[in-house]
């Protein structure tokens, strides 16, 4: 099967030498911006997952949003809001991560995610709540 998919691109390249096409089909199909999270320094770790009890945060490459106005959330699977740990994240904040843990008191077992948002910047991750 290795063979045939070398033998076809060799073809192709056979083909398309010194015309372009083949790079030009390439560079139309190129993203014009890169987006990771809106921000390629911004990230959340979350441990353990899943979890029953406490439930450790680190949210990482705060430098990178300095001076916005920030929330940090947890929504259940349906978008409600089930808590807001702005004010932990705020007190645990040392301008470049802030890690903290918090009790997880949710009522139900399921797929739950924390989000963190600063200005248009926004990052997520899932959990999942087994009790």
């Amino acid at each position: 099967m290795i063979y045939i998919q070398y033998f076809l691109l060799s073809l192709a390249m056979f083909f398309f030498r010194g015309t372009g096409a083949v790079v030009d089909v390439c560079s139309e199909n190129l993203p014009t911006e890169f987006s990771h999270a809106n921000n390629p320094y911004l990230g959340i770790q979350l441990n353990p997952n899943p979890t029953n009890g406490t439930l450790n945060v680190k949210i990482y490459g705060l430098y990178s949003v300095r001076g916005l106005a920030f929330n940090v959330q947890v929504l259940g699977i349906k978008g409600d809001e089930i808590a807001d740990l702005t004010a932990i994240f705020s007190q645990n904040s040392n301008g470049s991560w802030s890690e903290f843990s918090t009790r997880v008191l949710f009522p139900v077992n399921g797929i739950y995610f924390l989000i963190f948002r600063a200005g248009k910047y926004t990052v997520n991750e899932k959990f999942i709540v087994v009790k």
